[in-house]
């Protein structure tokens, strides 16, 4: 096995795993607090790792100035990451 320290300061975010999900794919925000697999536009981080229904997104570097996570359009809410 070979040991590695690349991913020393990269964040990574939990989300709810949705249907299709891959480590090492590209994601995005599927619904509130969940990511689904996508192309490479419009994604939103990288898969990690997926565990029990969670999947651990390194979030992308550029290209977006915050990434929305949930939206309650009742109360006209968002959640979000700057």
């Amino acid at each position: 096995m070979a040991i590695s320290f690349e991913a020393i300061g990269q964040k990574m975010v939990t989300f709810a795993a949705g249907t299709g999900l891959a480590e090492g794919k590209v994601c995005k925000i599927s619904a509130n607090g969940t990511v689904g697999p996508c192309s490479e536009e419009g994604f939103c981080g990288v898969v990690s790792q997926i565990r029990g229904g969670a999947a651990g997104v390194i979030p992308g570097t550029s290209g977006r100035t915050c990434l929305i996570v949930s939206v309650d359009s009742t109360n006209k809410k968002i959640g979000l990451f700057l």
